[in-house]
């Protein structure tokens, strides 16, 4: 889905680079939310020590906060480095 979102944002007029990086970035930040987000997830919830409601809350508050740092602190460190 990366291609067709960039392809709408770029022709909405958004700045190439801004938008390439920003999705990037955001579907790494969001491996943690699910118990098999990435590789060595699954292994960490089948050895029992998180519940899965216990794993998505996590992840849903880890989520939020890495939006919030990014669309405020990340955002201004890309402008202030010319990245758009």
């Amino acid at each position: 889905m990366y291609i067709p979102f960039l392809s709408v944002l770029m022709a909405a007029g958004a700045p190439v680079p801004l938008i390439a990086y920003a999705m990037l970035f955001f579907t790494n930040l969001s491996a943690s939310l699910t118990h098999y987000g990435t590789t060595p997830a699954p292994i960490i919830f089948s050895a029992g020590y998180v519940s899965p409601g216990a794993w998505w809350r996590m992840g849903l508050l880890m989520s939020f906060i890495n939006l919030a740092i990014w669309t405020s602190a990340g955002l201004l460190w890309w402008r202030y480095i010319g990245l758009w």
